[in-house]
């Protein structure tokens, strides 16, 4: 009799993301705070990202400073795990 799921799934090695590749974050909500400034918020998929960073977001060639760098973890009421970052981009 062969491995059950579970101990199979246990196996599996997760693979390294491609850190030396250019930097790939797609955007999933921007926040305009009074007195901070604009928040970023995304999930780095390829690359790494740092405060001081000058990163361009496409297609709109918009140049802009890395502040600051936040990760934030939750679940949703079914459980799920989610880890986003969130991205200090810009100073008022």
């Amino acid at each position: 009799m062969g491995l059950t799921l579970f101990v199979a799934l246990d196996h599996i090695n997760e693979p390294k993301r491609p850190s030396y590749k250019p930097l790939r974050l797609p955007l999933q909500d921007v926040y305009n705070i009074g007195g901070i400034g604009t928040m970023l918020v995304g999930h780095v998929v390829i690359g790494v990202i740092n405060p001081g960073m000058v990163v361009t977001f496409g297609p709109s060639g918009l140049i802009t400073e890395v502040n600051s760098v936040e990760m934030l973890s939750y679940q949703d009421m079914l459980g799920t795990s989610f880890t986003r970052k969130l991205l200090f981009a810009h100073r008022e």
